[in-house]
């Protein structure tokens, strides 16, 4: 029953600090703490914490967006888990053209609890692509790709056990401007 390997409660403390380098770009230091409350089964329940460097770069530049790279450590002694200390990132960059075209890049990557209490957690890492182009005044187009790889982690070792499973996800979308700010979408 996936509600009591997944029910759960967060408490998250979070601080930030960031400086200006230019108008159009920022760095900045990012740290988390998380406490995960299992509601049904509280041998699940784990600790983490984040520390970040995030660089962010206004809209108006030619790329913009943020990227967050760090560090993270991960604790579910009650469950067996091993600990995890590695590598997070979240990286959200785009780049705009006048004439209407958009490409953004993500990528993704931290620990994820899994459905099966035996493999404890995993590592996601995590790309996606998107293309969008202004076709007309009133007719948008768009391109995605999403690739996600699920590294799991069982009680007991920090190490993979081999287990990657993947998923991989791509399509397009056409949409039409009825007013300003609102359009219709087909994907």
């Amino acid at each position: 029953d996936l509600r009591e390997k997944l029910n759960r409660k967060t408490f998250v403390s979070a601080a930030s600090i960031s400086y200006a380098l230019t108008p159009l770009t920022a760095i900045g230091t990012y740290v988390e703490t998380s406490h995960d409350r299992f509601t049904f089964s509280p041998i699940r329940n784990g600790d983490t914490l984040r520390v970040s460097m995030i660089t962010t770069f206004a809209r108006p530049a030619l790329i913009f967006g943020t990227a967050s790279v760090g560090y993270e450590r991960f604790t579910s002694p009650a469950s067996g888990a091993a600990d995890y200390d590695g590598l997070i990132a979240a990286v959200n960059i785009g780049w705009g053209a006048p004439e209407g075209t958009l490409v953004k890049a993500y990528l993704t990557r931290n620990t994820q609890y899994s459905y099966d209490v035996a493999l404890a957690y995993y590592v996601l890492t995590g790309v996606s692509l998107t293309a969008a182009r202004r076709l007309s005044d009133r007719w948008d187009s768009a391109i995605f790709s999403h690739t996600f790889f699920m590294d799991y982690r069982p009680a007991g070792t920090t190490s993979s056990i081999g287990r990657v499973d993947r998923v991989f996800e791509f399509g397009g979308a056409i949409a039409w401007r009825i007013f300003a700010r609102n359009c219709a979408t087909a994907t």
